[in-house]
C-alpha cells in the first residue's frame, strides 16, 4: 500500500464518494507487518477492499498474483465504478486494467499515476535500465496509452514520460499530498534507545534497500564521526536488504553511532526527535517521507533527483545533494547540526513551504481530474 492511496481513499470517502481500493496481498501478511498509514483503510465503512491475493518475489519486490479471480475482480470494478486510478503500473497487477480496458473489458475511465519513470528519470543500473526499457517499449504505446489520462507527480517528469512513448495530450501534472496535522508525541524515543538529549538524531525512514541509498548512509555517519559529531543515526525501514545492512553496521563498528529499529507503527515519534531527515536515494518519485519530515519541521537532506526539488529548496528548508556525492550529505548534515540558528529557520520554512502540499487543496485538484476524465 502507498501512502498517498490510503490517505486519498479516506478523503473521498469522506466527501461521500463510493471508495474501492484494489489491493494487491499476501494472505499469509495481509493482518501483519502492516505500514503506519494502512490503519487509515480499516474500519472505514465508506470504503471497500478488494484484495488481489498475490506472491511477493521479495528480490525485486514484485507482487505476482495468484488469484484466479483477479481478472473477474477488476472487471466489477471497472463496471460499478466511474473512475480507476492506478499507481505504477510497473507490476502485474496494476498492468492488467490497461490491457482490458485496450480489448473492451474496462468500462471506468482510466487514469495512469506515475511517481516516477525508471530507467528516464532515473538510472536503475545497466542491466535494470535495459528492462525498463524495454518495458516501455513493449507495453506503452498498445496498452499504457490505453488510459484516458496520465498523471505524473512532477514537471521535471514530463520529457521523460515522453521519451518513454506516453502521449503529452494526455499528460497532467499531478502531485500528491499530505496531510498536514502534526500527530502529537506519544512515545519518547530518546527514552526508549537510551540517547542523551544533547546527542543530536539524524532520521532515516524507507525501504531498506540500494535504491533508497541505505547503504550510504553508513558511509555518512563513518565520516560525521570522524569529524568529531556526536549523533545517532536512525534508520527505520524494512525491506530486502535488511540482513546485508544489519551486517554491515556491526562490521564497520558502527553501532554506537547507528540504529535500525525496523519497521515502525509510531514513525511519528521519531519525527518530532529528529534535528535531520536524510534520504540518499538512487531514484524517486515524491518521498511521502520527505512531506511527513517537512510537515513536523524537520530539514531534509536529500538527493538531487526527480522530483525532490519540488518539496526542497536548497539551503532554504534543507540541502539538495547530488547522489553519488556521500561527502556532500555529510557536509550538508554537518552544517545542520552545528548551527542551532539555521537549523531553526530551516525547520519554520519547512512548516511554511510545505503548506501547498495539504491534502485540502490537492484532493479539490484530484476531482477536477476525475471530472476532465469524465468528460
Amino acid at each position: 500500500m502507498r501512502r498517498p492511496i490510503a490517505e486519498l481513499a479516506q478523503i473521498l470517502a469522506d466527501q461521500g464518494h463510493e471508495v474501492t481500493v484494489v489491493w494487491p496481498m499476501d494472505k499469509k501478511k495481509s493482518e501483519v507487518n502492516q505500514l503506519h498509514f494502512d490503519k487509515l483503510l480499516k474500519g472505514n465503512d465508506s470504503i471497500t477492499i478488494v484484495p488481489i491475493w498475490s506472491k511477493e518475489i521479495g528480490a525485486i519486490l514484485w507482487n505476482v498474483p495468484t488469484d484466479f479471480r483477479v481478472i473477474s475482480k477488476l472487471w466489477k470494478v471497472g463496471r460499478t465504478h466511474d473512475v480507476l486510478q492506478v499507481w505504477a503500473p510497473f507490476y502485474p497487477t496494476p498492468l492488467l486494467p490497461f490491457m482490458m480496458k485496450r480489448v473492451g473489458l474496462m468500462k471506468a475511465k482510466l487514469i495512469g499515476t506515475y511517481d516516477t519513470i525508471p530507467s528516464y528519470s532515473f538510472s536503475m543500473g545497466r542491466i535494470t535500465n535495459k528492462l525498463f526499457r524495454t518495458f516501455f517499449a513493449l507495453m506503452t504505446k498498445p496498452f499504457l496509452n490505453a488510459a484516458n489520462l496520465t498523471t505524473l507527480y512532477s514537471e521535471l517528469l514530463v520529457p521523460h514520460a515522453v521519451q518513454a512513448g506516453f502521449k503529452k495530450s494526455k499528460l497532467r501534472v499531478l502531485p500528491t499530498g499530505v496531510h498536514l496535522k502534526v500527530q502529537p508525541k506519544d512515545g519518547d524515543i530518546r527514552e526508549e534507545f537510551s540517547i542523551p538529549s544533547d546527542v543530536p538524531i539524524i532520521l532515516f525512514i524507507g525501504l531498506i534497500n540500494k535504491r533508497k541509498g541505505v547503504f550510504k548512509l553508513l558511509d555518512v555517519a563513518e565520516q560525521l564521526r570522524k569529524e568529531g559529531h556526536a549523533f545517532k543515526l536512525i534508520a527505520v525501514g524494512k525491506g530486502p536488504e535488511q540482513e546485508l545492512f544489519n551486517s554491515l553496521i556491526q562490521e564497520k563498528g558502527l553501532s554506537d553511532v547507528f540504529l535500525a529499529p525496523g519497521r515502525r507503527q509510531d514513525v511519528h515519534n521519531f519525527y518530532h526527535a529528529a534535528h535531520a531527515f536524510i534520504l540518499p536515494a538512487e531514484g524517486e518519485g515524491l518521498p511521502g517521507v520527505v512531506m511527513e519530515a517537512l510537515s513536523y519541521g524537520v530539514p531534509v537532506v536529500a538527493s538531487n533527483i526527480p522530483c525532490i526539488p519540488d518539496l526542497v529548496q536548497n539551503g532554504v528548508n534543507g540541502y539538495l545533494v547530488e547522489p553519488s556525492n556521500v561527502p556532500g550529505f555529510a557536509e550538508a548534515l554537518s552544517t545542520i547540526l552545528k548551527d542551532a540558528g539555521l537549523r531553526e529557520k530551516m525547520s519554520v520554512a519547512a512548516r511554511e513551504n510545505i503548506a501547498e502540499w495539504d491534502w485540502k487543496v490537492r484532493s479539490k485538484e484530484v476531482e477536477k481530474l476525475y471530472t476532465e476524465a469524465l468528460s
